[in-house]
């Protein structure tokens, strides 16, 4: 429990830090800043907006918006094309993936999505169809998958042979008299 404390206090150290920290100690070292370099933060690329403060991961039980109230804080969003089928396409993004959402190990806000189709109406009349992955929730999951669990993601199970049914007389054996 304390080292769950310590990670919670050291990701909020990181995010909550200016982004020119790392920077300027790289540049103001001599052991390791040459002369003419110029220094870069490397940062993944972040699917969506990055985390200014940590109070956007956390729970607002007040809120009226089930997405500030959920374990994994999200937006919903709706693109709206007038020359799209289907006109609207709703979709949710979630604030703080990667995130813990639970004291348990191993669980943290992750992005689903779904397969979409849209069909597009050019200037001149043609249509034109593109397939999407829409970001459709924002879940608590865990992280770690077992042996067993992947192993059935890979290769679905077999389908098994059909029982034949027991006949009326082998169930009336198991039935309660009232």
């Amino acid at each position: 429990m304390l080292l769950e404390v310590f990670l919670a206090m050291a990701v909020a150290a990181f995010v909550l830090a200016p982004v020119g920290v790392s920077e300027h100690a790289a540049g103001s070292n001599p052991a390791v800043s040459e002369p003419n370099a110029t220094t870069r933060l490397r940062h993944r690329p972040l699917p969506y907006v990055p985390i200014q403060t940590i109070r956007k991961c956390a729970q607002n039980n007040s809120s009226p918006l089930i997405g500030e109230r959920s374990l994994c804080t999200f937006d919903y969003v709706v693109d709206v094309s007038p020359n799209r089928v289907p006109l609207s396409i709703p979709s949710v993004l979630c604030r703080c993936m990667g995130v813990p959402c639970t004291p348990v190990r191993g669980f943290r806000c992750v992005q689903v999505y779904r397969a979409l189709n849209a069909t597009y109406t050019l200037a001149d009349g043609t249509t034109k169809t593109k397939s999407y992955l829409v970001p459709s929730d924002c879940r608590c999951a865990s992280t770690q998958m077992n042996a067993w669990n992947m192993m059935r993601q890979m290769e679905p199970l077999r389908p098994q042979k059909l029982c034949s049914l027991p006949s009326l007389s082998q169930w009336k054996k198991f039935a309660v008299k009232l």
